[in-house]
């Protein structure tokens, strides 16, 4: 039970740096909240959800957001909040690890992910 509530902690903890990517994303290109979600079809009161961190961005809003905005899902992933490094070793492994997966399928070859994610779940 308890590594259940650990690994929703993580991905709670990534999906709030995309969302403040999206943010970033906002400031850099001097777009709205409103002009977003008209560009991307994303629902206004979804877009604030994000921001007051009562909702998170799916994988399909970052590539509407990233299609808006002109942008690739690696440009998104490898900038901004992403570039940091987090203090604790395991988070930047997480960052990393994520950052290694999206790139993969952003490229299309998911199906290189599943036999590598096996061969480190057996590892101890």
């Amino acid at each position: 039970m308890s590594e259940a509530v650990s690994e929703k902690q993580i991905k709670d903890q990534g999906m709030a740096l995309e969302a403040q990517r999206i943010f970033e994303l906002l400031d850099e290109y001097n777009m709205s909240e409103y002009e977003l979600s008209l560009r991307t079809g994303i629902s206004h009161g979804t877009v604030c959800g994000w921001k007051n961190q009562h909702k998170v961005p799916t994988t399909s809003s970052i590539n509407k957001v990233c299609k808006a905005l002109n942008i690739t899902r690696a440009d998104f992933y490898t900038k901004g909040v992403f570039a940091t490094k987090p203090e604790d070793p395991k988070d930047q492994i997480r960052i990393e690890m994520r950052r290694y997966v999206n790139r993969i399928i952003a490229n299309g070859d998911a199906s290189v992910v599943l036999p590598i994610l096996q061969k480190l779940s057996t590892r101890s």
